[in-house]
């Protein structure tokens, strides 16, 4: 039996495990200096990674007789120092007095530790991304999982393993929420050849941004880990996790077939490296996740979906491909613009009809495109609406909100030269996860 396992990679184990979704990871507990304006003391503490109600770093102070709370107000500026760890950061203090006992809880700053300039590989830590199937990874000498991402681009290869538990997690998570560690990853120049810390952390900003568009959420990377040629740990990072808390939303990701995904990570890249793309790229994905979160109800989704749009159109075809002159983007309505856009990435120009409410609204109102649905629906929505007009009923309103986030995400990965599987929001025969089908600017380019 274990000779069929034999030429199976083992996956990489997590810096730190969570066995149960959010539960407190303890980083360390020992002694710890706190200092102030007009004070300094030295203590032991625990220090944890708490995730409720949301992420951050906390250290409990352990009180002793020296330690006088009256002077850590919260007017000044605390500091915490660990010699153990070399780690120097501010924090926050609260503070708890009942009877004559007293508390401090400190609310940390980032935490950097063995600040090495390079490594030759660095590990970090997802929290809240997705299962998928990928390439076979064992964690037991009889067993294996399909739990392995790979991407490369620009001479760095990337790894990325769900954690040994990560299918009990997601069970956890759907049932509670919350937050938990689900995957370890690690990047490394393909040549071997060492790097720097601020390039690791670049591309690492860069796989986030990647997964939580996949994702249709934000993950978080709230551990890093530099590491030299010799097996050393020359550099650490403890970060309070931007993340958004588990729920179930729809995802264009094919998570039972990854393979193109891997892919389109490298161009993805490669739009990041210029700063007017990096910077239109991370506004659209923002507003993308806001929308498919429904944070501001679908009428502010539907908003959302058309401002990262219009962002998006404008970088490709007025400063990309100059192909529309800042005047005329300007002069021509948000459709046309639109309409340029989807012409010009292969995107299909018409209402999908499978949004039979949605179809039937804008025939009756003389709507003709998906690109003038979506700008109808938005301007009504921040325009006070005209008199004697009829306004959509909630299933319409619905429909018309899935266009929007559909248009956009087909958007952002046509830009992203994605040519393999998505899931459609907008086709109903889709009713398991899986269920995939071919992106439409390569459906019109196959034979037949």
């Amino acid at each position: 039996m274990a000779e069929q396992f034999s030429d199976i990679p083992s996956g990489m184990m997590p810096i730190f495990a969570t066995d149960m979704s959010n539960a407190p990871i303890e980083l360390y507990s020992g002694p710890i200096t706190i200092h102030t304006d007009n004070k300094t003391t030295a203590n032991d503490a625990r220090i944890y990674f708490t995730w409720l109600p949301e992420p951050e770093i906390v250290a409990d102070v352990i009180p002793d007789s020296e330690l006088d709370f009256k002077l850590f107000g919260f007017d000044n500026t605390i500091s915490l120092k660990i010699d153990k760890l070399n780690i120097e950061t501010n924090a926050i203090g609260t503070f708890l007095t009942i009877g004559n006992e007293s508390s401090m809880v400190l609310h940390l700053h980032p935490c950097v530790m063995n600040t090495a300039s390079e490594c030759s590989n660095m590990m970090f830590q997802v929290v809240n991304f997705t299962n998928y199937m990928g390439t076979a990874i064992s964690f037991t000498q009889n067993s294996y999982s399909r739990g392995r991402m790979e991407l490369s681009t620009d001479g760095w290869q990337i790894i990325l393993d769900q954690t040994p538990n990560c299918s009990d997690l997601e069970k956890q998570l759907k049932k509670d929420g919350g937050y938990a560690i689900t995957h370890t990853g690690r990047i490394e120049r393909v040549d071997g050849s060492s790097f720097s810390i601020a390039d690791g952390h670049r591309i690492i900003d860069r796989i986030r941004l990647f997964l939580s568009f996949c994702r249709g959420r934000f993950v978080g990377i709230p551990f890093i880990r530099g590491i030299d040629s010799s097996g050393n740990h020359v550099y650490e990072e403890w970060l309070p996790a931007i993340v958004s808390p588990w729920k179930g939303v729809r995802s264009w990701l094919p998570e039972h077939n990854i393979g193109d995904v891997t892919k389109a990570f490298c161009h993805f890249n490669y739009l990041c490296n210029n700063q007017d793309w990096y910077d239109s790229i991370l506004a659209a994905i923002h507003w993308y996740i806001f929308a498919n979160e429904n944070l501001t109800r679908l009428e502010g989704s539907i908003a959302l979906a058309q401002i990262a749009m219009e962002r998006l159109s404008w970088m490709k075809m007025v400063i990309d491909q100059c192909a529309i002159s800042q005047d005329g983007f300007n002069r021509l309505c948000a459709s046309d613009n639109f309409n340029i856009l989807f012409n010009h990435l292969g995107i299909p120009r018409g209402i999908p009809s499978e949004l039979h409410k949605l179809c039937a609204y804008c025939k009756s109102s003389h709507i003709s495109s998906l690109s003038e649905c979506i700008t109808q629906f938005r301007n009504d929505i921040v325009h006070p609406p005209k008199k004697n007009k009829t306004s959509p009923d909630k299933d319409t309103l619905y429909e018309a909100y899935n266009a929007s986030i559909w248009a956009l995400e087909l958007v952002i990965l046509a830009l992203i030269q994605y040519r393999g599987q998505y899931v459609s929001r907008v086709n109903p025969k889709i009713i398991w996860t899986g269920q995939s089908e071919l992106v439409p600017w390569v459906v019109t380019q196959l034979p037949g």
